[in-house]
This record gives structure tokens, C-alpha cells and sequence, in this order.
């Protein structure tokens, strides 16, 4: 979905500095799409240094959880992550019933004691509207925008 040779590249330490110095005004981190598990050892130390500070770690990867739990680097990741969502989109198995996913194959595995399932009931997919002075629409979040644009017509 996204262009691997597009973006900024950053260094490790970088990205750890940057977060330290918003570390009061958020939560914490989320990786996701592209692919965040092709680059796990940076995901990993980026993880570790992130938990060090107190603040949170989820994970979204298209992979199956179960392809993952050989590989020794994974297993070294859930040491530092809060939650993961595994599987990829499938459109046809769409389903905007649970926070975060967007179809029904996708699983959320809990690592800590910071989360647990609650949240899948306790928070809402949501979608924000914003018009501007020029009458310009822009949508964020998660949620059906396709019936979203049709009730908007």
C-alpha cells in the first residue's frame, strides 16, 4: 500500500528522542502500516525505550500471530509491546463493529496488564468531519467512509 521508497528516514535514536519530548502529552506509540515488522529490531528498541519511559505500545501487523511466534526477534518484541492486531485488511470480511480493525479476520493479543479486553467494548470506531473555510471535507478515523460520503450527497 505504501511506496517503500517514499517517507523521511529517521534514525532509531532519533524517533526515541522525538517521543521523549512529547513523553506528557501522549499515551503512547502505535506502528502501523506498511509493514512495522519488516524493520522489528527497530520496532523492538524503539518499543523497549518507550515502555522504559511509561507509556504505551501497540502494534498492528498483516501478518498472522501464529506465523510470528517462532521467530526468536518477535518474541523479544512482546516483551516491550502493550497490544497487537494481527491479519490483514479483507475487504470482504469487512466489519467496523470493534475499535481499531477493520475486518472481522483481525485479532487484538494482549501483552501486558495495561490493556485488556475491555477496550474492544469500552471504546467506539469513530469518524471526524472537518469542513474548512473553503469548503474543502477532509474524514479521519475508523469507520464505514464509503456510507459516510453517500448519506453526505
Amino acid at each position: 500500500m505504501w511506496d517503500k521508497d517514499g517517507g523521511t528516514i529517521y534514525d532509531v535514536e532519533e524517533l526515541i528522542d522525538l517521543i521523549k519530548f512529547y513523553k506528557d502529552k501522549i499515551e503512547g506509540i502505535t506502528f502501523l502500516g506498511g509493514e512495522p515488522l519488516e524493520q522489528i529490531e527497530a520496532v523492538t528498541a524503539i518499543s523497549k525505550a518507550v515502555q522504559e519511559i511509561g507509556l504505551s505500545v501497540v502494534v498492528f501487523t498483516g501478518y498472522k500471530y501464529s506465523e510470528l511466534t517462532g521467530m526468536e526477534m518477535f518474541k523479544e518484541l512482546t516483551k516491550y509491546i502493550d497490544v497487537l492486531i494481527d491479519g490483514r485488511y479483507e475487504e470482504d470480511k469487512q466489519d467496523f463493529s470493534r475499535p481499531w480493525v477493520g475486518s472481522s479476520n483481525q485479532n487484538y493479543y494482549f501483552f501486558s496488564d495495561r490493556y485488556d479486553e475491555s477496550i474492544i467494548t469500552k471504546y467506539r470506531n469513530k469518524i471526524e468531519v472537518r469542513i474548512d473555510k473553503n469548503n474543502n471535507i477532509s474524514l479521519n478515523g475508523m469507520g464505514n467512509f464509503k456510507e459516510v460520503l453517500k448519506a453526505m450527497r
